[in-house]
């Protein structure tokens, strides 16, 4: 696939830090993700590349913004917002 190189360099652009612009590093983190699977094991090469992106992206604080206060303060204490495991296990 000749495009692949390029297309890699075009989404890896779309992470640098002047443009600043989360939904460009989401499509690119998406366009990898296709590519890895469309490539399987050929992906390897660009991997570290992708990785390194992606750990800059989670330590990212872009804004986040929670569609309650409830959601705010379950992302505060690390949970995922689904209490129904805890209501089973006190029943027990």
């Amino acid at each position: 696939a000749p495009h692949v190189p390029a297309a890699m360099a075009a989404a890896a652009a779309g992470f640098d830090e002047e443009l600043d612009y989360s939904e460009l590093r989401e499509y690119g983190h998406g366009l990898f993700a296709e590519t890895a699977e469309a490539l399987g094991e050929r992906f390897a090469p660009y991997l570290p590349a992708c990785l390194e992106k992606a750990r800059a992206t989670l330590e990212l604080d872009d804004g986040v913004v929670y569609d309650s206060e409830d959601e705010r303060d379950e992302a505060r204490r690390g949970g995922d917002g689904d209490d129904s495991d805890a209501s089973d296990e006190s029943e027990s």
